[in-house]
């Protein structure tokens, strides 16, 4: 989902899409696709290929816990690298919300199993939110909200997640996202 932000917001962002040269953009992409989304699935596979986890699909609550962890360092990763290259602050707390959902859900975890791609889809919906007003986000926002509903009904229908789980999860991921932003704007 961070990659999916990153893509939303330097093609709708007039401000990133007019002042950043396109080898800019493209690498901003790249990064966030390889650290947020390749290394964490190369790790999943490792894991289950070295039989430390049981399933790709991380179906038990307590084989997570890795998981959560090697994402959650690449998400610091990534934050930190973007903190090391002249971008705009939109970029890195779209990361950073991102690092704190996947922080959190990683504790939820040690009492209860939280749907994970709701906490993304989520978070996407909190950035787009709590951007409104700086960007044109009408036509965006209701695409993700309907998005985030097949990702739901998703859920649910494999069993993979109870109401609760999913509808948390959402909400989990964002107010990570619009808090984060909120906070940032008070304090700038």
């Amino acid at each position: 989902m961070p990659t999916y932000g990153i893509l939303l917001l330097l093609n709708i962002d007039s401000q990133l899409y007019l002042f950043l040269t396109f080898n800019v953009k493209l690498t901003l992409c790249l990064m966030t696709l390889a650290f947020t989304c390749l290394l964490p699935v190369m790790n999943v596979w490792l894991l289950v290929k070295i039989k430390y986890i049981s399933s790709f699909h991380l179906n038990i609550k307590e084989e997570r816990n890795i998981s959560y962890v090697t994402t959650l360092i690449f998400y610091v990763a990534e934050y930190y690298l973007l903190n090391g290259v002249q971008v705009f602050d939109v970029l890195k707390l779209l990361v950073l919300g991102a690092t704190l959902s996947v922080a959190l859900a990683f504790i939820i975890n040690f009492w209860w199993k939280i749907s994970a791609h709701m906490i993304g889809i989520g978070g996407l919906a909190g950035a787009l939110f709590a951007l409104n007003g700086q960007i044109d986000i009408a036509f965006f926002f209701p695409i993700v909200l309907f998005v985030a509903g097949l990702i739901g009904f998703a859920r649910l229908a494999l069993e993979a997640h109870t109401n609760a789980q999913v509808y948390t999860g959402f909400l989990l991921g964002f107010a990570c996202e619009w808090g984060l932003f909120e906070v940032y704007h008070l304090f700038s």
